[in-house]
């Protein structure tokens, strides 16, 4: 195998762990679903998510907040 091969499959196991990352902030309910999105696909901060939603940072912040202990309820029940 040659560095390419390498590089490939490093770039496809990032893809296929971003589409899953995506699935899963998918299963949230709005809010949540597309702060979640906004965080963990797209890289955004906080401040740009408030922004872009035109909602104080706090309140973004708790969103956050509130989307991670779902997430992390989801995963747990997924790997039972």
């Amino acid at each position: 195998r040659g560095l390419g091969d390498v590089y490939k499959r490093q770039q496809y196991l990032q893809s296929d762990s971003e589409q899953q990352v995506f699935r899963i902030c998918s299963g949230l309910k709005s809010p949540y679903k597309e702060i979640a999105i906004a965080h963990f696909c797209k890289q955004m901060s906080v401040t740009e998510i408030s922004q872009k939603e035109g909602k104080n940072p706090k309140t973004i912040q708790t969103q956050l907040y509130r989307a991670k202990n779902m997430l992390k309820k989801m995963l747990a029940e997924r790997s039972d």
